[in-house]
């Protein structure tokens, strides 16, 4: 992506290298990094990439980095290790850029930030040279919270320029689908007919995860038959590779609790609720099966952000007239509950099983 280059260019003079990359699911953001960090000399950056999906806080984002660095991974408080980072710094003529992909997924991010962008005053080095953070996340919503955030500040002392990861067009994704295709099948196993239809169906999201799921899928059926991938196979995959994605989110969570937490939402979102009865629900269901203190209402509200980004659940805010705030509606897509009663996890509860 050239603006990411022009910001590693700014980075060796100077000037303001500071990145926010956002765009959707499968638009190509952790890619687009991953390439440009590839593509560029060694001898004139130390670029240091940290997938923050592994990582759920900000000091354990910072031990990614101090793996990244040569650090063991544990065994040191995150002060030792940002002092270590930055004395590494200090020993290396190359300007630093540290990339945080999925930061979203770090609970306290605008700490990590403000850390990793003011490391001169944190390690108190004033004399450190150029060095720069850039981060990805799906959408801007974590940045506009970043700047509202008044205590921390983070926003201001780091002052991104924003680059837009705009969703695939049809011959990118025909582009992405043919190389795979030369990967995967022998001739004449996957027409081009199927690849093009493949990518007309996947341009509407724009998302390159998804067409390759129907590849896969359409691919992996005509194999069983021992036959040639057909327009029948593509219509399969798509009416499967909705559901495969929001099991494959069901069945990675973070923790427990985001598990116990959607269970309660389906439970009470029948139509839909608001999020302080799903809060009320979810105290009561902890405290009747006796599984210990229930987590704070700002957890849950982590908890809930969660499954937005994951799409699983869908957020509404409604304003009363002359009612100071808002209530916030809870409601599960349709499509989330097909998939979940298709796949038959469904337990006596009305939600997901832990397996």
């Amino acid at each position: 992506m050239k603006e990411v280059e022009e910001l590693l260019e700014n980075a060796t003079v100077g000037k303001r290298a500071n990145g926010f990359v956002y765009g959707g699911s499968g638009f190509g953001k952790s890619a687009t990094l991953k390439d440009v960090v590839k593509r560029q000399p060694q001898h004139r950056f130390r670029i240091v990439y940290v997938n923050c999906s592994l990582h759920r806080t900000a000091a354990l984002a910072t031990t990614g980095v101090a793996v990244e660095l040569g650090y063991p991974a544990r065994g040191m408080s995150e002060p030792i290790l940002t002092q270590l980072i930055v004395d590494k710094m200090l020993e290396d003529d190359r300007p630093f850029i540290f990339i945080f992909d999925e930061i979203q997924a770090v609970r306290d991010s605008d700490r990590l930030i403000y850390c990793f962008t003011r490391l001169h005053e944190v390690a108190k080095m004033p004399k450190l040279r150029h060095w720069a953070v850039i981060v990805a996340t799906p959408s801007r919503r974590w940045l506009k919270e970043l700047e509202d955030n008044q205590e921390v500040m983070a926003y201001k002392s780091w002052l991104p320029v924003e680059i837009e990861c705009p969703q695939y067009n049809y011959d990118q994704l025909r582009a992405i689908l043919m190389d795979r295709r030369e990967a995967a099948f022998k001739d004449p196993y996957c027409p081009v007919e199927v690849v093009n239809a493949i990518a007309a169906r996947a341009v509407f999201r724009g998302d390159a995860r998804w067409a390759i799921e129907m590849l896969r899928i359409a691919g992996e059926r005509a194999d069983k038959e021992y036959r040639i991938v057909d327009e029948g196979d593509v219509l399969f995959a798509a009416s499967k590779t909705e559901s495969y994605k929001i099991l494959d989110d069901l069945a990675k969570f973070p923790t427990a609790n985001h598990r116990l937490y959607f269970n309660v939402i389906l439970q009470v979102c029948v139509v839909r609720a608001t999020t302080l009865d799903v809060y009320e629900r979810y105290g009561t269901h902890v405290a009747i099966n006796q599984l210990g203190e229930p987590l704070s209402r700002r957890m849950c509200q982590e908890i809930v952000k969660y499954l937005q980004d994951k799409e699983l659940i869908k957020l509404e805010a409604k304003w009363t007239p002359g009612v100071r705030g808002s209530k916030v509606f809870i409601t599960v897509p349709e499509e989330v509950r097909r998939a979940i009663e298709d796949s038959k996890v469904l337990n006596l509860n009305g939600g997901i099983k832990n397996g």
